[in-house]
């Protein structure tokens, strides 16, 4: 397992979101999310038609950094966790540079384009210093990094904005 530095952030109330992604790259996802007793994550994502596993695991000592293992997966693993009840959602990812060297993962779930769904923003770092310097820009809103709508990812499906 690797560990993994990101802090989590909802879009700031009314920011046109067309304006932030605007020229970014996007990368179109529908992700099977299960989330197990305590402070574990599985889940199989579909990027633009290649299927990834990922397993993660929290900790409430430190809210930024959690334990994350990636690898290559496929459509039976997906199905397996949709049987097992897993959430299943539809996302676009935009990559929005926000910069020094950083990138905002911009996740648009729903139909948010017209104002109906929900949005994500998720940054990763290299160090942790580097994550306790991070100022977020000004269409950034509230940080739920830690929070229980950060990692259950369905939490968009149930309303929570």
């Amino acid at each position: 397992m690797s560990k993994e530095i990101e802090r989590v952030f909802l879009l700031a109330k009314n920011v046109d979101i067309k304006s932030i992604i605007v020229g970014a790259e996007k990368q179109v996802q529908t992700t099977a999310y299960l989330n197990e007793p305590g402070l574990k994550m599985r889940r199989v994502r579909v990027e633009n038609g290649v299927y990834v596993y990922c397993e993660k695991v929290y900790d409430l000592d430190s809210p930024t950094t959690r334990d994350e293992n990636e690898r290559a997966s496929c459509q039976e693993e997906f199905d397996e966790l949709i049987m097992e009840g897993a959430t299943y959602i539809h996302n676009a990812r935009y990559f929005v540079k926000i910069g020094k060297g950083l990138v905002a993962e911009v996740d648009v779930f729903e139909d948010n384009l017209s104002g109906n769904g929900f949005v994500k923003i998720d940054v990763e770092f290299k160090a942790q210093k580097e994550s306790d310097a991070f100022v977020p820009p000004s269409w950034f809103g509230k940080e739920i990094t830690g929070t229980p709508s950060e990692r259950h990812r369905e939490a968009h499906l149930k309303g929570q904005k």
